[in-house]
């Protein structure tokens, strides 16, 4: 009983979306307002619902934040990547001796959506993070666009960053 509630546990907290960021400390990222999509790749491994679904999500959380959509003349782009594959974890739990040991094995798709910003003068990339998390496209949709919001919550948080300069 006692196994069956710490994998109960273990479960839940994989279902969480992991982010990291990098970016140039040397821009001025307060200096940029508009910003408008690269075309998606087609290696990103992507539906064209699934690409418009993180579009609006992102483009959502920009426009909170004061930034603009300007297909003419924005201030920076944003390339989108993305996909799923096919994960197991297996882990094993000890209840005292050798023999006792009991292990768990679950299977699951771990969806990645990376963005990448790049400063439209220079086209030099300034920004890029990525989140990481449990993620299906068999699921349903309702349930996909809550991780996507998470994800793109997550990702955009600190964005952009605080000028070092």
């Amino acid at each position: 009983m006692l196994l069956g509630l710490l994998f109960l546990l273990m479960i839940s907290s994989c279902a969480s979306v992991e982010v990291t960021h990098e970016y140039d400390s040397e821009v001025d990222f307060t200096t940029f307002k508009t910003f408008n999509w690269l075309p998606a790749h087609a290696e990103a491994n992507l539906t064209q619902v699934s690409v418009k679904r993180m579009r609006d999500a992102v483009n959502t959380k920009l426009q909170a934040k004061g930034y603009r959509l300007d297909t003419v003349n924005p201030d920076f782009y944003i390339a989108l990547y993305g996909g799923s594959e096919h994960k197991i974890d297996v882990t094993t739990f000890w209840a005292g001796y050798m023999e006792d040991a009991e292990e768990q094995i679950r299977q699951y798709e771990e969806g990645l959506l990376i963005l990448v910003i790049a400063d439209s003068k220079s086209k030099q990339r300034i920004w890029r993070g990525e989140a990481r998390g449990e993620f299906s496209p068999a699921w349903p949709q309702g349930k996909q666009e809550k991780i996507i919001d998470e994800a793109t919550d997550k990702l955009l948080k600190e964005f952009p960053p605080v000028s070092e300069r």
